[in-house]
């Protein structure tokens, strides 16, 4: 099954605003990983959430950070 009209995720990391919130898929597409590997990073603290809503947000900052570190 295909969905159409569904656009692939394209965010680029080096040149949006470091205060752009990115949601878990957004995050996981943008470092290549599943959506529970994000999640798993976040509870661990390796990956810093924004504290305060219900589902995981992510600066792009710490998203940067993490990425740089990791070698991503």
């Amino acid at each position: 099954m295909v969905n159409k009209g569904v656009r692939p995720i394209m965010i680029d990391l080096n040149n949006c605003s470091p205060y752009l919130l990115l949601s878990t898929k957004e995050v996981a597409a943008v470092l290549g990983l599943s959506k529970g590997a994000v999640r798993k990073l976040a509870r661990s603290g390796r990956l810093r959430t924004i504290d305060g809503f219900r589902v995981l947000y992510f600066s792009a900052q710490a998203v940067r950070e993490f990425a740089a570190g990791a070698g991503v």
